[in-house]
C-alpha cells in the first residue's frame, strides 16, 4: 500500500507548451495561470497513466477546456486523487521540474515571475498538510529570499553542474592534469 501519491510535472520535455498565457502586469492573474499550468500538467499525468502518453497528447485540447474552468490547485489535486480512486485527503508529493523555465515561457512581466510562482505554490503548501512539494529552479537562484513564503520547512538542495564525461577536449584536459 502506498502512503503517498507522487506526481512529477515539468516545464520541459513531454509537457512543454501546456501553459496558460500570463496577463502582462497583473501578478494575481500570473499566479492563477501558473497554478493552472501546474494543474494542467497534473491532469496530463493522470490521463497518461490511464491511456498512455501518445493518447494523452491527443486529449490536450479537451483538458485545456476543462482546466480553464478550475481556479485552485487544490481542486486539481482533488480531481487527480479521485481519478486514481484515492480519498480527497490522500497525501500528494508534487515534484515540479524547471520552474524557472516555465516562468520565462509564460511571462515578460516587470516583477520576478519565479518568486511569484513560488509564492503561489507555498500558499497551497501552507493550506494543505497533505501536500508536499519539491521544486527545481534550473539555474542560479537566491533561495533565501523565498523562505518567508511558507510556514513549512523548505529544504535547499543545490546541485552541482553536470559535465559530460566524454566531452572532446575535457578528457584531454583531465589527462594533462594526471
Amino acid at each position: 500500500k502506498k502512503d503517498l501519491l507522487p506526481i512529477e510535472v515539468t516545464f520541459n520535455d513531454d509537457q512543454q507548451g501546456l501553459d496558460f498565457p500570463a496577463n502582462t502586469g497583473d501578478e494575481a492573474k500570473f499566479q492563477l495561470n501558473f497554478l493552472r499550468a501546474i494543474g494542467f500538467r497534473i491532469l496530463h499525468r493522470v490521463v497518461a497513466y490511464y491511456i498512455g502518453e501518445v493518447a494523452a497528447k491527443k486529449e490536450i485540447p479537451k483538458l485545456s477546456k476543462y482546466v480553464s474552468e478550475i481556479y485552485s490547485l487544490d481542486t486539481f489535486l482533488t480531481v487527480a486523487r479521485r481519478a486514481l480512486g484515492l480519498v480527497d485527503n490522500f497525501p500528494v508529493f508534487l515534484a515540479v521540474d524547471e520552474i524557472k523555465k516555465g516562468c520565462e515561457n509564460m511571462s515578460k512581466l516587470e516583477f520576478n515571475p519565479v518568486s511569484r510562482a513560488l509564492l503561489a505554490l507555498c500558499g497551497v503548501l501552507d493550506r494543505n498538510e497533505n501536500f508536499f512539494l519539491s521544486v527545481s529552479v534550473y539555474g542560479a537562484f537566491e533561495f533565501a529570499n523565498y523562505r518567508a513564503f511558507s510556514s513549512r520547512w523548505i529544504l535547499l538542495q543545490p546541485l552541482p553542474p553536470i559535465f559530460p564525461i566524454e566531452c572532446k577536449g575535457l578528457s584531454e584536459l583531465n589527462r594533462q592534469k594526471l
